[in-house]
């Protein structure tokens, strides 16, 4: 085990130093313009504190999270896995089963890395602004009262009746970042498949499908949109707003997104399996 943390440890390392990070930064500074930035206006609008987590599920609930941030993750994960030159070697000497949990756990380093940007950004475009409790804010849930003519503005939209209503906003914040984190690992998964079995463009294409048409869907508020990974990914739309009802079960988000993403990996399994490691695949 320690081998597979070493290995996924430099393959992390690697990633880090890549100059294309660069592109983290830009897509950081995004999200705090268009969404973290506009909702500590609108505390500061109430005279009102934000919650500490409510900036990062606002945002994980935006189009950002659901199309442009996994966008920007094909990106710096597009070479991703290396196994070209003296890779070939690392899999020959750990193993092939060994290597494929080192790609996945590198994937889970990197996502981390992500996401723990996003909720930096979001903690300090806010800074100021938050308080630390376990309630829900009044900019969240009467912003709509206090400004009718603003209700229906994208952001003031983030965090809707069906997200406060029923959830507690650390059970919320929670649900954010496991479905975020399994959604982005399909993805890595898909794309360790195409490295495997020598399709260049096929995963990335195939993810592209899914978060686009995915997105889609989920911003018309129709019930096809969680056949696709990123209405798994958001909180809004599993739960009625008002009553205790259960329109698409968070439980079925998370069996969804771990039976596709243990598909993948069999998928992964069986072509490396066939493939002769000391020949280039």
């Amino acid at each position: 085990m320690k081998g597979i943390v070493r290995v996924a440890l430099a393959e992390y390392k690697r990633w880090l130093c890549d100059p294309r990070i660069l592109l983290l930064f830009m897509l950081i500074i995004y999200a705090r313009e268009s969404v973290g930035k506009i909702l500590c206006e609108h505390a500061v609008a109430m005279g009102e504190p934000l919650n500490w987590l409510e900036p990062y599920i606002a945002l994980n609930n935006s189009v950002i999270a659901i199309l442009i941030m996994p966008v920007f993750f094909l990106v710096l994960m597009s070479d991703f896995p290396v196994m070209e030159g003296s890779y070939l070697w690392s899999i020959y000497r750990m193993g092939k089963m060994r290597w494929i949990v080192t790609q996945m756990l590198f994937a889970f380093f990197a996502i981390v890395t992500i996401l723990f940007g996003m909720f930096v950004s979001s903690i300090l475009s806010c800074w100021g602004s938050l308080v630390v409790n376990g309630e829900w804010s009044n900019v969240v849930t009467r912003y709509y009262l206090a400004f009718p003519e603003d209700a229906h503005s994208p952001v003031a939209q983030l965090i809707q009746g069906d997200i406060y209503n029923q959830l507690e906003v650390g059970k919320a914040f929670a649900l954010s970042v496991i479905l975020t984190i399994l959604a982005l690992l399909l993805y890595s998964g898909i794309l360790l498949c195409g490295k495997i079995y020598g399709k260049k463009y096929l995963p990335l294409g195939i993810c592209i499908s899914l978060m686009g048409i995915g997105a889609a869907f989920s911003l018309m508020r129709t019930k096809l949109a969680f056949l696709f990974p990123p209405a798994h990914a958001l909180l809004t739309g599993h739960l009625h707003e008002y009553m205790r009802k259960e329109i698409f079960p968070y439980w079925m988000s998370y069996l969804y997104l771990l039976i596709a993403l243990v598909i993948v990996i069999i998928i992964a399994i069986i072509g490396i399996k066939r493939r002769d490691v000391c020949k280039k695949l």
